[in-house]
């Protein structure tokens, strides 16, 4: 088939292979995330979404305008959902593998997991494609219109029923350094509008004589322009760390299966204490010359501040000047009802110890996963079945201290507990700006794949949205430094055990998205809108 006729093909699909033409459309696009970062691969997926929309457009056009309307939302509302079906279903693959660690237990529920959210989140992607139909005109209005529309269920998905936003359109700018300095700017929705809008723009024309290639040159040229600029941003970018912070992170490298299996305790309280001593290329005195230890999330598959010998072990390892911060289950000394019924509240933690091992800072994970740490609608799901999905993680409450941490031998900074780090507007809180992130993760859940590239990827974004070096600890990986650049300075792969020894990057002044947040994201919106209603249609 040549080029010239590929395009009149897409627009006539019907049905089922219409449907599958979105799916794969979508299931394509995943290599545009991390760990690939292929992201040319849009230039392709994103002209086919257009295409499709475009046939619809043209089938239903000539039926009655009340009937046709209703038929085109339908019919775009399915297209739309089963791209965005096909997005999520390859690019959340790995939700699958936490249902592997009790596979006896639990791999009934694999299945069901890795359909319904995939197909939950798509609905997203749905209701933004049969929008954009129904408002559908020839021209560049038509993609300004699919570009906005994505945008905003970009928006939508992050923030209701507490917000899902992960491997968004504005992620894909990650993959190029110079791109990726955009995040300072606009943040990951009105990067998903850009990222939409380039993307799609040889759908504009494309093929068409007189203008064959113009659409793509123009976005070729857009690319090139924040690039450009991108890296300008980067070499005039210092390297300054902090003076007197030296920093230590901990990767043990434990497996999910193992973490919670009784006699295991005992040895992973003993590799954490190893590896944490070690002496090193950097720091050829071990903790000695170290000023912070950073553990993973949940670091000791125990209650660490009430097991007296734990603490008596960190003391004796810890110098005095050395301060620890680690991952850490917390519970409450509430007692047990007249009922026997007990009230203790369990947190999921961070917790801060000086050198003698005496907690001198707490912080209480607030944004907490659905289904992993509690049970949302608990009494109904419960009543089919659905308690025991929580218990080997524990049913958790949310927290209400302040995110900000003061220390007397550091910087303040806002600590990140696993994926409260893929929210952008909640890793620094109003008040106080702080001067790094801390992030302890333990993503073992979900093994040796993307999953854990996604969410190292999405730490980065933070860093470089609030100009804020992040420090990201993670239990089998990837743990790192980043600095308020988005530059990895050093890190530590997947499935591997061992130490980051590291200077602490210092912060830089509050970038554009930092100061104003989601107004930048609106300001974009409106534009856009104003745009579309002013752009007169100039072609089919």
């Amino acid at each position: 088939m040549t080029p010239g006729a590929f395009v009149p093909h897409i627009h006539d699909l019907r049905g089922r292979a219409r449907l599958l033409t979105a799916f794969f459309a979508g299931a394509l696009g995943v290599l545009a995330q991390a760990p690939f970062d292929f992201w040319p691969v849009l230039f392709v997926t994103l002209p086919v979404l257009v295409w499709l929309i475009d046939g619809l457009v043209a089938q239903h056009g000539e039926a009655p305008y009340k009937e046709g309307r209703r038929a085109l939302f339908k019919s775009a509302f399915a297209t739309g959902w089963a791209f965005g079906f096909g997005a999520f279903l390859f690019g959340l693959y790995w939700i699958g593998k936490a249902f592997l660690v009790e596979a006896g237990v639990y791999i009934f529920l694999m299945p069901i997991a890795m359909t319904l959210m995939p197909a939950g989140l798509a609905l997203f992607y749905a209701l933004a494609v049969a929008l954009s139909a129904l408002y559908w005109k020839p021209g560049l209005s038509r993609v300004l219109t699919l570009a906005l529309a994505l945008a905003l269920g970009e928006g939508l998905r992050g923030t209701i029923f507490t917000g899902f936003p992960w491997n968004t359109f504005g992620h894909v700018f990650l993959g190029e350094s110079g791109l990726s300095q955009l995040s300072a700017i606009f943040g990951p929705y009105a990067l998903s509008f850009f990222c939409v809008l380039i993307f799609a723009a040889p759908a504009i024309g494309l093929f068409k004589s007189g203008r064959r290639f113009k659409p793509f040159a123009v976005a070729i040229a857009a690319l090139l322009l924040f690039s450009i600029g991108g890296h300008i941003r980067l070499y005039y970018a210092p390297n300054d760390t902090v003076p007197n912070v030296r920093l230590r992170l901990v990767q043990p490298n434990i497996a999910q299966s193992d973490k919670w299996r009784p006699g295991k305790a005992g040895p992973i309280y003993q590799t954490m204490l190893k590896l944490s001593g070690l002496q090193s290329p950097q720091y050829e005195n071990g903790l000695k010359q170290v000023t912070h230890l950073i553990w993973p999330e949940t670091a000791l598959p125990f209650l660490m501040a009430r097991s007296k010998q734990a603490l008596d072990g960190i003391d004796a390892l810890l110098p005095d000047h050395v301060t620890l911060i680690t991952g850490a289950l917390r519970t409450t000394n509430q007692p047990t009802t007249p009922q026997g019924i007990s009230t203790r509240k369990v947190y999921n933690s961070l917790l801060v110890l000086d050198g003698k091992a005496n907690i001198i800072r707490t912080f209480d994970k607030k944004h907490l996963v659905p289904f992993g740490e509690y049970l949302p609608l608990k009494s109904t799901l419960e009543s089919i079945g659905l308690r025991k999905i929580v218990q080997v993680r524990g049913t958790f409450e949310t927290g209400k201290t302040p995110r900000l941490i003061k220390l007397a031998n550091a910087p303040p900074f806002a600590p990140l507990i696993c994926y409260e780090v893929v929210f952008p507007r909640e890793v620094v809180e109003k008040g106080e700006r702080p001067q790094w992130l801390v992030n302890v993760t333990n993503d073992a859940w979900y093994g040796v794949s993307t999953g854990p590239h996604q969410h190292f990827a999405q730490a980065r974004m933070r860093a470089i949205e609030q100009g804020l070096p992040m420090v990201r600890v993670a239990n089998t990986g990837i743990s790192g430094v980043i600095d308020p650049y988005g530059r990895v300075q050093k890190s530590l792969g997947l499935a591997t055990a061992g130490i980051i020894d590291a200077a602490l990057p210092t912060a830089i002044s509050p970038t554009l998205y930092a100061r104003f947040g989601s107004a930048i994201f609106w300001l974009v919106i409106l534009c856009a809108s104003g745009i579309i209603l002013l752009t007169r249609p100039t072609e089919k």
